[in-house]
């Protein structure tokens, strides 16, 4: 569903980038320490009104500029996946924090609404531009905290504190550089080339790149190299030699990603290897199956969990977006956002050539935190924001819808 609403004031792209990075900030000044360890694992709102201020603020200011558009696929989905979730919080009991909990994730899909008008009145190359340049003024700071705390990076360091994160959780670094290099490489493929921005580009990619194996967060590193790979295949859009050597090469990585995953560590991270993961699913399943409709809500079901406790009692993260979303909110709701992710991505498919990389920020978001996170929860957090604006406020930017 495409809206639009015409001015008669010129438009200022140079008043979007301001509105768009004054938002974009605020969001990170409101997160604190923006994704702390000690913070990041349980469910919990973010000061939703305090964001929601700010986005309203901009969105004024963006319809008396110049009008709008908004570019939000499939509404009726969209709609009741909402419905589903006030119906669900008003049954699951426990009913005022659970409307307390929804409001938080009403408030935070309004704000990232409101956010996506300014990049939805943007062309999608400004777009793109401005919020890679978003993403990564945070990720240089962060690597200057970094460096301030401990002095050095560490190459695939085995210890949550040497692991490259800043004001980030190493996880959530990871994750927004990965998907920072992403952009890169759909802005590349926009940028005529050999001007600066696709050489900014270009430079983003390598640097992003080169960060990701200081974080040790393997998820990332395995979503953001099988989606180069497929970069190269969507925009080659043809079966050459050179596209069986890269099959080829994926096969080789597997492998020895497989090789990686199955080891056990020691030292101060212990929850790397796939047993362990296998064994909080299988415990995080069970919890699922027992509240299969609504969920268990703001409860930290692992932490009541006598299961879970026996096998250890400081278990209190389900190390898998869909199982987390599936143990908050229901089976229900799961698949109704899996449904409307979906639609959009392979609605993406139909993308002409050049649009096509903007089908790799979706498949990312897929594999990057399969094994781990809060991603699908909406409840507020910035590693959240992110990931919504990087698929309704880009993916889905009325661009795609004119061009496609």
């Amino acid at each position: 569903m495409l809206l639009r609403a015409n001015s008669s004031v010129k438009y200022s792209p140079r008043i979007l980038f301001l509105l768009f990075f004054f938002v974009f900030f605020s969001f990170v000044v409101n997160m604190g320490r923006w994704q702390g360890i000690s913070s990041v694992y349980s469910p919990r709102e973010s000061n939703a009104f305090f964001l929601l201020g700010f986005a309203f603020f901009s969105m004024v200011v963006t319809l008396l500029l110049r009008g709008f558009r908004l570019n939000l696929p499939y509404p009726k989905l969209f709609v009741v996946f909402l419905l589903n979730l006030l119906i669900m919080a008003v049954l699951r009991g426990d009913l005022i924090n659970s409307l307390r909990q929804l409001l938080a994730i009403y408030c935070t899909i309004i704000t990232v609404l409101f956010m996506v008008v300014l990049l939805h009145s943007m062309s999608l190359r400004d777009a793109i531009f401005i919020f890679s340049c978003a993403l990564l003024v945070p990720l240089v700071i962060s690597i200057y905290v970094h460096l301030i705390e401990f002095g050095s990076l560490a190459l695939f360091s085995r210890t949550n504190q040497n692991r490259l994160g800043g004001l980030f959780f190493f996880a959530h670094f990871a994750m927004l550089a990965g998907n920072t290099a992403l952009f890169a490489l759909a802005g590349m493929s926009l940028s005529v080339r050999w001007s600066f921005r696709w050489f900014f580009y270009i430079f983003i990619f390598l640097i992003m790149g080169a960060l990701l194996p200081f974080t040790d967060t393997r998820s990332v590193i395995f979503a953001v190299v099988t989606c180069v790979v497929l970069f190269y295949i969507l925009v080659a859009q043809r079966l050459t030699l050179g596209n069986v050597f890269i099959l080829f090469f994926i096969v080789i990585i597997l492998a020895l990603a497989y090789y990686y995953f199955t080891q056990t560590f020691t030292g101060a991270v212990r929850d790397q290897d796939v047993a362990y993961r296998l064994k909080i699913w299988q415990i995080t399943w069970q919890g699922v199956l027992k509240s299969p409709f609504w969920g268990y809500g703001k409860t930290n079901y692992l932490q009541s969990s006598t299961s879970a406790m026996a096998f250890n009692t400081a278990l209190n993260n389900t190390h898998s977006a869909i199982l987390s979303h599936a143990l908050q909110f229901g089976l229900i709701s799961l698949f109704l956002f899996m449904s409307y992710y979906s639609v959009i991505l392979l609605s993406a498919f139909s993308y002409s050539k050049r649009l096509k990389p903007l089908v790799l920020i979706g498949i990312y978001w897929i594999l990057a935190p399969f094994v781990w996170g809060q991603i699908y929860d909406i409840s507020g957090d910035f590693i959240q924001f992110v990931f919504l604006l990087s698929i309704i406020g880009v993916m889905c930017h009325p661009d795609t819808v004119k061009r496609s």
